[in-house]
């Protein structure tokens, strides 16, 4: 058993030899990190707008809601495209949403209803 185990062990670090996989691992860490960082930003700017912790679940409830209506069809547009590109696009285009809400609550021109719909998008 123990020698199971060293083989895996050894295996596992094989894998990190691999620019690719390094770099999917990294990205991966990365994405994570930002997408609960988002989580925490959002719950706190509402609750900051609003002192209303119903609506910072609404605001939340808005992330999640997209994946409801556009997970079967994001489904079927993922096994008729190359995925690289499709992650490449949505990752842009949430980046993209997120930086026009910190630009906006920047500038302190942040509304509910810019919270509600951006998140709704970047859902």
């Amino acid at each position: 058993m123990l020698a199971h185990r060293q083989t895996m062990s050894s295996a596992q670090r094989d894998l990190f030899r691999l620019g690719d996989f390094r770099c999917l691992g990294l990205s991966t860490v990365l994405n994570s990190v930002g997408m609960m960082s988002e989580v925490v930003v959002l719950g706190w700017l509402t609750l900051e707008l609003t002192d209303s912790p119903f609506l910072v679940g609404v605001a939340l409830g808005m992330r999640a809601l997209p994946l409801f209506f556009v997970g079967l069809p994001a489904g079927v547009l993922a096994d008729r495209f190359p995925r690289r590109r499709l992650l490449m696009l949505t990752g842009a285009g949430q980046a993209l949403t997120t930086a026009t809400l910190g630009a906006l609550t920047l500038w302190g021109l942040v509304s509910l209803a810019h919270v509600l719909l951006l998140t709704f998008v970047a859902g």
